[in-house]
């Protein structure tokens, strides 16, 4: 057994090591410590096809903490960085939760369009239209939507 790994640890040197590394600390619940690694990862590896899954743990571990904003700019990095990725789709319907939590009902509702739009067939397609019709209702409701 390997000995405890020390918070400040030196990052691991292989990008298997460092993804697993950062997956461990996100499954251990350790945020702070599983962003800093996914990031490690994301710069030092874009052109790995975990880069966009990293990128997108990266917003996981934000929203884990209910630091919403910061959630949401990494998961629009996904969509901007990484457009072929087919993490595309989750990082999208979980931005557009984001506006949502955030009383921006208007920008939930877009992002939501364009997810059915540009993704027809993801597995979120279901869910995107049941809270767009949601939002709908919700947008006469000051309490709930500023926009």
């Amino acid at each position: 057994a390997l000995p405890p790994v020390s918070a400040a640890s030196p990052r691991p040197e292989t990008p298997d090591a460092l993804y697993a590394e950062a997956d461990k600390r996100l499954r251990a619940q350790e945020w702070p410590e599983s962003r800093r690694l996914f990031d490690a990862f994301v710069n030092r590896y874009p052109q790995d096809p975990r880069a966009a899954r990293a990128q997108y743990n990266i917003g996981e571990a934000y929203n884990a903490e209910k630091r919403v904003a910061n959630a949401m700019g990494a998961y629009t990095k996904v969509v901007d960085n990484f457009p072929k990725s087919d993490v595309v789709p989750d990082a999208m319907y979980k931005n557009a939760l984001g506006f949502y939590t955030l009383k921006y009902c208007s920008d939930a509702k877009v992002w939501l369009q364009e997810l059915i739009k540009r993704y027809p067939h993801s597995s979120w397609r279901k869910q995107a239209a049941e809270q767009i019709k949601k939002i709908g209702h919700d947008q006469r409701n000051k309490a709930v939507c500023s926009s």
